[in-house]
């Protein structure tokens, strides 16, 4: 029957796949296997009695690996771990070692060299990162086209703003020369046709008409003055005009903070000149007020006079209310009048501002 020792001898000149390497717990060498003189490159002449030491890298001998490997070997039985050893002439491999205390005070060394698969594992890993690295790359190929994509989406959205803006200033455009080119030439028609003869008469009232009819195409289009002054000044201006024109004072106060969207300066400007153009035609009046304010959510157009009045029930088709109804609802506004025989007249619109306008 063999003995543990004839056991552990026959293993330690037989194997040659693994480094067998016995030493004192002072690690110094006792027995060197085959396996270790072809893994390590020592002979067992040259290793027996000397420190088990040579066979760490320098770094790990200055760290004390030797050392605390056989500590843990002694309190625990055994350590075990996977790292880079130095051959005898210097090259480097990695393996993996088993340290474990024998009885009687001795320690085995069983190293087995695993370069061949670190290295695999290492290429596989460098294949990895460079695998990552170039999703990375793609990844950042790709968000670039998205950026430009999206890019090029606002530019033809811009393009677009920029045409429908075109549009509206093509409008604006058509809506002076009509009424500052065309109404010039159709002034001087008129001048030159009420020089002429009596006979000429006709063709004057052809000229009246067509001046009207230009004028009214072009605030149709769009009131030149909103467009160049804003609603505030626009609306002063009309006062100032229409009470020159027609010899009566006229009081304007506008507050409403700024422009206003162009549908609701639009009705309003209208709704101030239908109601001037009402008191020139029937109220007779020696003083007129207008007064437009934005509060509460709505904005507020008033226009006063002091004139003969009327009665409200019986007038409204005479007085244009329908037209300032059919305008105000189209941007959900109402109009109310105040008024009686001999105590003037109050018309009162008022146009609803959604949230944000």
């Amino acid at each position: 029957m063999h003995t543990p020792d004839a056991i552990l001898q026959l293993i330690h000149s037989t194997v040659t796949d693994f480094a067998i390497v016995t030493m004192t717990p002072d690690r110094t060498v006792t027995t060197w296997s085959p396996g270790a003189e072809a893994i390590l490159g020592h002979t067992a002449a040259e290793a027996v009695g000397r420190s088990a030491d040579v066979i760490f890298t320098p770094e790990d001998r200055a760290a004390g690996v030797p050392e605390q490997e056989v500590s843990a070997a002694e309190r625990d039985g055994r350590a075990a771990d996977e790292r880079w050893h130095v051959r005898n002439d210097g090259r480097r491999f990695y393996a993996s070692g088993v340290l474990t205390r024998m009885p009687g005070g001795h320690l085995v060394k069983i190293l087995r060299d695993l370069t061949a698969r670190k290295r695999a594992e290492d290429a596989l890993r460098d294949a990895h990162e460079r695998l990552e690295e170039r999703v990375a790359e793609r990844t950042a190929e790709l968000a670039a086209a998205v950026d430009a994509l999206e890019a090029e989406m606002g530019r033809r959205r811009e393009v677009s703003l920029r045409l429908a803006a075109a549009q509206e200033d093509e409008r604006k455009r058509v809506s002076r020369d009509l009424h500052d080119t065309v109404g010039q030439t159709h002034a001087a028609l008129a001048m030159a046709l009420k020089a002429a003869a009596d006979g000429l008469a006709h063709a004057r009232g052809l000229a009246d008409g067509m001046g009207r009819e230009l004028h009214a195409a072009a605030v149709r289009l769009r009131p030149t003055a909103l467009d160049d002054l804003g609603l505030e000044a626009a609306v002063r201006e009309l006062a100032v005009d229409w009470s020159r024109q027609h010899g009566v004072a006229a009081t304007v106060e506008v507050r409403v903070g700024g422009r206003l969207p162009g549908a609701v300066e639009t009705t309003v400007y209208r709704v101030v000149q239908e109601a001037l153009t009402n008191a020139a035609k029937h109220a007779r009046a020696a003083a007129v007020g207008v007064t437009v304010f934005a509060a509460g959510g709505e904005v507020r157009a008033v226009v006063e006079d002091d004139g003969v009045g009327f009665d409200p029930t019986g007038a409204t088709a005479r007085l244009g209310l329908v037209g300032m109804r059919e305008r105000l609802a189209q941007v959900g506004g109402e109009v109310e009048v105040e008024s009686a025989p001999g105590r003037g007249t109050t018309i009162i619109a008022r146009i609803p501002l959604l949230e944000g306008e």
